[in-house]
């Protein structure tokens, strides 16, 4: 959560920074974003090699 513009916490910006990275490759790769945050809520994210490689489901 942010509090006027800033994180509240080191951690949560570096949560924030790691799920926005992974969304954007996601997008820059054509994979759907919507089935990769998917797989990410129950722990099976895609490895940057399956995103880059398009060996998606």
């Amino acid at each position: 959560m942010k509090s006027a513009g800033q994180f509240w916490s080191e951690e949560s910006a570096k949560w924030y920074a790691t799920i926005k990275t992974y969304i954007e490759t996601c997008n820059r790769n054509n994979v759907n974003v919507y089935n990769a945050l998917l797989r990410l809520s129950v722990g099976k994210p895609y490895t940057l090699k399956q995103i880059l490689e398009n060996k998606v489901d």
